[in-house]
């Protein structure tokens, strides 16, 4: 193989080398993929979305933030990606964890209570069960669940308002 063939080969090879790293790189941006329903997708730089399946209302969330529960009836995201407890219509949060509940159809807000109410838990930690918002339809509503003596509870409060705004719920009852 003389010289030049060689350069050339070599030339090729670097040129075929920089094409497939092009079409690797940007293969996500030439494929036309819509994810499915209920993938939850980034909203910005610091949100995600679920999308609801049966409820017409999509859902934007903190990007750190974590699913706790999904279902057709209620949407559960937290700070924390703890298990959560269950007692007597509340969960129950961990210290340093704020739970916000979306429920999306009328048996899923039977249980909704509008204010703030000071529950209990079984393990005596007082939790702060909030009914922020009920619309006419009493088909969807959003609770919110945090301890009572939290150290967090103002920046609790802050990104709870943001989220409400980020949804546009402007009117808690």
């Amino acid at each position: 193989m003389s010289k030049k063939s060689k350069k050339g080969f070599v030339a090729l090879i670097g040129l075929l080398t920089l094409l497939f790293l092009f079409l690797y790189t940007t293969r996500p941006l030439l494929i036309n993929t819509k994810p499915p329903a209920s993938q939850e997708r980034p909203v910005g730089a610091n949100w995600k979305t679920h999308v609801g399946t049966l409820s017409d209302r999509n859902i934007s969330y903190p990007f750190d933030w974590f699913v706790l529960k999904s279902s057709e009836a209620e949407f559960l995201v937290s700070n924390a990606s703890s298990n959560v407890v269950y007692k007597n219509t509340t969960y129950i949060p961990n210290a340093g964890q704020v739970i916000i509940r979306f429920a999306f159809i009328h048996s899923a807000t039977e249980n909704y209570s509008p204010g703030k109410h000071l529950i209990t838990s079984p393990s005596q930690a007082g939790v702060v069960k909030w009914g922020r918002y009920l619309d006419g339809s009493g088909s969807f509503a959003i609770e919110t669940y945090y301890r009572d003596k939290d150290k967090n509870i103002e920046g609790f409060e802050d990104t709870i308002e943001s989220i409400l705004i980020k949804n546009e719920i402007v009117s808690a009852q």
